[in-house]
């Protein structure tokens, strides 16, 4: 039978499928967008009080500094990175350990990837821009600022790997239900 002489119900099954297909896709483009704006508008808050302290500390120095769509660029870059680094299964070591050693572990690690990527982004800006290796990699004037702003970055980093980590234990859906149902007050207990 050639695919002209099907039957009514066949050509409906066909188109069935196919708008079921659609349908997966599309929900599959919607999730994927969903993923990378929230890690950019989290990122990008992070980034941005980031810039908001090294501008206040430049200030106070009487350093003219103005860095206007920084935070967003970089938000931008890192949660791409964050996302492939995350299907790639990055850090995921204590996966089927407790959360708390999970989620220490993804900021601690995750903390240091975005430190390494940030040093090679500045590396090859420096490089594009014509200059030699050396004078390209990052000037840093002391490891005491490696340590605050690796300090930093993993404190900022446990929230969004908590939830991350009990969405995927409990689902995401249900963990968003828990955290935005209005609660009704508890009964009081009887002594």
């Amino acid at each position: 039978m050639s695919h002209g002489d099907e039957s009514p119900v066949a050509k409906a099954g066909h188109g069935a499928d196919h708008h079921e297909r659609r349908r997966k896709v599309v929900s599959g483009i919607r999730l994927e967008i969903e993923k990378i704006v929230a890690r950019i508008l989290f990122l990008w808050v992070m980034f941005g009080l980031f810039e908001l302290l090294h501008a206040v500390i430049l200030v106070r120095q009487n350093i003219d500094y103005t860095a206007h769509g920084v935070a967003l660029f970089n938000a931008i870059v890192m949660s791409k990175v964050l996302l492939i680094a995350e299907d790639m299964n990055f850090a995921s070591r204590f996966h089927e350990s407790r959360l708390i050693y999970s989620i220490i572990y993804k900021s601690a690690m995750f903390s240091v990837l975005f430190m390494v990527v940030h040093l090679v982004e500045e590396t090859l800006k420096g490089l594009i821009g014509g200059h030699g290796l050396a004078a390209s990699l990052p000037h840093i004037d002391h490891v005491s600022v490696v340590l605050c702003t690796a300090a930093i970055l993993f404190i900022a980093l446990l929230p969004y790997f908590a939830f991350r980590e009990v969405g995927r234990v409990i689902g995401q859906d249900k963990l968003w239900a828990i955290i935005l149902k209005e609660r009704r007050p508890l009964p009081a207990q009887e002594a």
